[in-house]
């Protein structure tokens, strides 16, 4: 049997009707209220709409409240897997360290010469 949705969630529903709302406004602002639409400069006029609708769409999600989802467990990281994962991927990204002649460690790309670096006999 198959679960009813719950709905849209808040935080995914208010950015996007914010920036549709508002974007509608400010265009009939510019467009309809004279002392606006002669004192902004016409490139502007196409492109406040869609600047201000973005901006106050993102702080309208950014400032709604989740949604509580009854249906999802709770989130419990198993922190032995996850110290393992990090520990896997820090030992596969390191190099081994190689010191010759009681010269100090250098990186396996460089060899020591006791005449210098890359010195011929």
């Amino acid at each position: 049997m198959a679960r009813s949705s719950p709905g849209i969630e808040t935080k995914a529903a208010a950015g996007p009707t914010t920036a549709l709302i508002a974007g509608y406004i400010s265009w009939a602002v510019i467009e309809f209220v004279p002392g606006v639409k002669n004192n902004v400069p016409a490139d502007l006029q196409s492109q406040l709409p869609v600047v201000i609708g973005a901006a106050l769409g993102w702080l309208a999600a950014y400032r709604a409240p989740h949604t509580h989802r009854p249906d999802l467990p709770p989130l419990e990281p198993d922190r032995m897997a996850l110290t393992a994962a990090v520990e896997a991927y820090l030992e596969s990204r390191r190099q081994p360290v190689v010191a010759t002649r009681g010269a100090a460690a250098t990186s396996p790309a460089v060899e020591v010469h006791p005449r210098g670096v890359g010195s011929s006999p």
